[in-house]
């Protein structure tokens, strides 16, 4: 991967480390960093979360009220090529809904 190579992501879980649930958000694009920036909790650092979850399936908004959310998948292999191109040594975990990143045990 090159340097600031990205990858369209549209949903991911995150567990922050000063809440005791999971938080859905939209990610646009992920890019080569070890910050992360949302449109619903502005930039954060990937080590500010428990974990952060990649799912292989993300539900897109429904573009309407007649219209149920849209399933989207989302390429996790590609996904974790580009945090591995960071250089940094994230922990990654496999789970049964995705590829999940561990910041700090509590």
């Amino acid at each position: 991967m090159t340097r600031g190579a990205s990858i369209d992501t549209r949903h991911v879980v995150i567990r922050f480390i000063d809440v005791d649930d999971d938080r859905r958000m939209a990610l646009p694009v992920l890019r080569t960093s070890a910050y992360v920036d949302s449109p619903e909790f502005g930039p954060f650092p990937l080590v500010g979360g428990q974990w952060l979850e990649f799912p292989h399936v993300a539900l897109l908004p429904a573009a309407g009220a007649k219209t149920p959310a849209q399933p989207y998948r989302q390429d996790i292999a590609a996904i974790r090529k580009i945090i591995e191109a960071t250089g940094k040594r994230f922990p990654l975990e496999d789970t049964p809904t995705g590829l999940r990143v561990i910041g700090h045990a509590r």
